[in-house]
């Protein structure tokens, strides 16, 4: 159990890396296609982030909201 819990914690510290990451670069790159790439994810992050919160958006298209921005955000493999 406590390996589990290092390595959830080691997978969260790496893809917090790997947004801060893009958000720096998305800051940075000149513009194009890579910076308009960069800032997509933080992007969706944020937009998730603000329709859960909203009291407008119905339960269940929170929780659609909230899968299609972790399916989006998760690395793939």
């Amino acid at each position: 159990m406590h390996r589990l819990v290092v390595l959830s914690l080691i997978a969260v510290g790496a893809l917090l890396l790997a947004w801060t990451l893009l958000v720096v670069l998305a800051r940075r790159l000149p513009k194009g296609v890579l910076r308009d790439l960069a800032a997509f994810l933080p992007a969706c992050v944020t937009m998730v982030r603000r329709l859960r919160r909203d009291p407008r958006v119905p339960r269940r298209a929170k929780f659609a909201i909230v899968f299609a921005g972790l399916w989006v955000i998760s690395p793939s493999t």
